[in-house]
């Protein structure tokens, strides 16, 4: 069986190829676009949820907040698309990943 950190490990050479082969993919760091259009919050697995806890415990407290803020407004939230509470908007990325490493 394979792991999670396999999965991240061949998902990220797969990008690295793409990457390589068609400089002008839009999938990057920064385009925000899928992060902006979610149908769903996505279901995580047991071991996606235990990487997302040690990602957002090691969050600045300032930037926890707004997440919980964020989430929280989801609750609320009766359209579609949502936008992903895990997104710095700053980076473009997600910032449970901005604070850790894979």
């Amino acid at each position: 069986m394979i792991t999670l950190s396999e999965l991240h490990a061949d998902i990220d050479a797969r990008v690295t190829i793409i990457r390589a082969e068609h400089p002008d993919w839009l999938c990057h760091r920064g385009c925000e676009g899928c992060c902006h259009r979610l149908a769903e919050i996505p279901r995580l697995s047991a071991a996606e949820w235990a990487l997302l806890r040690a990602g957002l415990a090691a969050l600045p407290q300032e930037l926890l907040q707004g997440i919980r803020q964020d989430i929280a407004a989801l609750a609320e939230q009766r359209y579609r698309p949502i936008v992903c509470p895990l997104l710095d908007p700053s980076s473009g990325g997600l910032a449970v990943f901005i604070c850790t490493v894979r």
